[in-house]
């Protein structure tokens, strides 16, 4: 169960985390002195840093620098789930270009998780790296995490199930589908994201943002993983046995011509 069970624990773990870091009343002092964000309380996404957004980026790390005690759990949680998943992976894929596409997939969730590190010692330094790091960000989570996910997902852990292979493409429309709602509705954003709660002179999300900074894109990123690791898990033990009976033919077939050559 460690494809299902502790990813999920550890994004409930360190989603109240971020609520604590947020909204716990004796910590507030702390968190606004060591801020690296324009305005710590602030709904805005450029001035807070993105209180409001639950992407996963923002769950590997918190949007503002966090105390050592909360930021040293957070990490040790997020790479056990890293090196979970990838030596579970590892432990049935057979040797060849898969595997080490599983070895590349456990490496960019890991550089994707130290290029959003914010724990720097003030605001210059986080903004003197800012830029690249939101570059370098994007690389490892876009082709290094979401596009394995998909590809992973469809073409190696669904092969031979026509079925799963509709269900995951119809899945990965369907989420691309309701971004696509999200973005063209001002009442989804409205409910979905409690415009109510910003105060007078926020910045306004459309257009764009919107996907960027809102539940558009959580819900693809949560439906992307999901799905990958659901199908990986429901699939691991039919690629194993697959694996075995193979090997078993092989090895009567060799035992066979052997056999022969004896004769």
């Amino acid at each position: 169960m460690r494809m299902l069970l502790l990813p999920l624990t550890v994004v409930i773990a360190t989603y109240l985390m971020d609520e604590f870091n947020d909204n716990d009343p004796m910590i507030q002092p702390l968190m606004h002195n060591i801020s690296i964000q324009e305005d710590h309380k602030s709904f805005d996404p450029e001035k807070g840093g993105g209180r409001t957004n639950h992407a996963i980026s923002l769950l590997l790390n918190y949007r503002d620098v966090e105390p050592w005690s909360v930021w040293i759990p957070r990490w040790v949680m997020w790479h056990m789930v890293f090196f979970s998943v990838t030596s579970f992976k590892l432990r049935v894929v057979p040797a060849g270009p898969h595997r080490w596409l599983a070895i590349t997939y456990g490496i960019s969730m890991c550089m994707t998780q130290y290029t959003g590190f914010r724990n720097w010692p003030d605001r210059d330094t986080y903004l003197k790296y800012r830029a690249v790091q939101e570059i370098s960000h994007l690389v490892f989570a876009i082709p290094g995490c979401f596009l394995i996910n998909i590809f992973e997902t469809i073409f190696y852990w669904s092969k031979g199930a026509r079925m799963k292979w509709i269900c995951s493409a119809g899945v990965y429309f369907a989420v691309f589908s309701f971004i696509f709602a999200v973005s063209k509705s001002p009442l989804l954003k409205k409910i979905l994201r409690m415009e109510h709660e910003m105060a007078a002179g926020e910045l306004v999300i459309s257009g764009a943002d919107l996907i960027t900074q809102t539940v558009g894109l959580e819900t693809f990123e949560f439906a992307n993983f999901i799905t990958h690791f659901v199908v990986v898990w429901h699939r691991a033990p039919a690629i194993l046995e697959e694996q075995k009976n193979s090997e078993g033919k092989k090895k009567a077939g060799k035992q066979g011509s052997e056999g022969k050559k004896i004769k």
